[in-house]
């Protein structure tokens, strides 16, 4: 019996079938598995992308935040400049006399300003 070659034939199809739906089962499951893959990375992106939206807005509105304070500072010295040029008519009349103008000669060109830079226009 165990050299009929029903019996091996047989012993083929049943080894055949076993190892097909195996295979089959096998390339079903890694299909799901990749796609669970795709699906778990590209919520993590998506989660990713939501937090640095939110970083991104918390920073433009603290930058629009300190954009307006600085505006309002602005126009408030602008005004009180403005109101100080109109009391004062004599801003527009500004000159130097013979000693002004011999101690700005007398600066040297090179020197730096209050930062510590060197500024070409400092007299």
């Amino acid at each position: 019996m165990a050299l009929s070659p029903y019996f091996w034939l047989g012993l083929l199809v049943v080894l055949l079938t076993t190892f097909g739906t195996g295979y089959y089962t096998g390339s079903k499951h890694t299909r799901n598995s990749i796609e669970a893959d795709q699906l778990h990375a590209q919520l993590e992106a998506e989660d990713a992308a939501e937090e640095q939206a939110e970083k991104d807005n918390v920073t433009a509105q603290v930058f629009e935040k300190e954009r307006e304070v600085i505006r309002t500072v602005y126009i408030k010295v602008k005004e009180r400049v403005d109101e100080n040029i109109d009391k004062n008519t004599g801003y527009s009349e500004c000159g130097l006399d013979d000693d002004g103008l011999r101690i700005y000669n007398e600066n040297p060109r090179n020197k730096t300003d209050s930062t510590g830079k060197f500024n070409p226009a400092m007299p």
